[in-house]
């Protein structure tokens, strides 16, 4: 009678690293390398006017940064002189959480209320990433970064990427 041993089956996946047969790809010779352009980026917002949502208040208004504290001041008489940080006034955009809403606690001068509507509630500056399609704030800086991080490899040329982060 032969006595046969059965290997178990622990760690029985298969690895190519130990296979004989197994054909592997040189990882630097790849010619798959994804270009971005950033001259060809897309905004997230490419509009130049929205629907002010400042207490529901729905008029069409110009999203430029001077209108917008144009817009503000004289519709909803914020005191025009709150550059200092004396004088504060909070954000009352439809669904804001990122500075308490209408919370007594979180407070800014009207400069940085008009920065924070475009940046956070009108998606200005954003951009949008052409091989994930993830929205993301910050400008072409921001997407350059994301790039780098989370796609390794891609090449990336633009005006703005060869003027700040080309290596030379």
């Amino acid at each position: 009678m032969t006595k046969t041993t059965q290997t178990p089956l622990i760690n029985s996946r298969y690895d190519p690293l130990r296979d004989p047969d197994a054909v592997l790809a040189d990882p630097s010779t790849s010619t798959d390398i994804q270009v971005v352009d950033l001259n060809l980026a897309q905004y997230a917002n490419p509009h130049d006017t929205t629907t002010c949502d400042w207490d529901k208040c729905n008029k069409i208004i110009l999203s430029s940064w001077k209108e917008l504290r144009k817009h503000l001041i004289q519709t909803y008489n914020l005191n025009a002189r709150c550059f200092s940080l004396i004088s504060k006034v909070r954000c009352c955009w439809d669904k804001c959480r990122f500075h308490g809403g209408r919370s007594a606690y979180s407070a800014m001068s009207i400069a940085k209320l008009v920065r924070h509507i475009q940046r956070k509630h009108l998606k200005a500056h954003w951009m949008i990433c052409d091989i994930c399609q993830s929205e993301l704030s910050g400008g072409q800086s921001r997407l350059i970064a994301h790039i780098e991080s989370r796609l390794p490899g891609t090449q990336i040329v633009g005006d703005f990427y060869n003027r700040f982060f080309a290596k030379p």
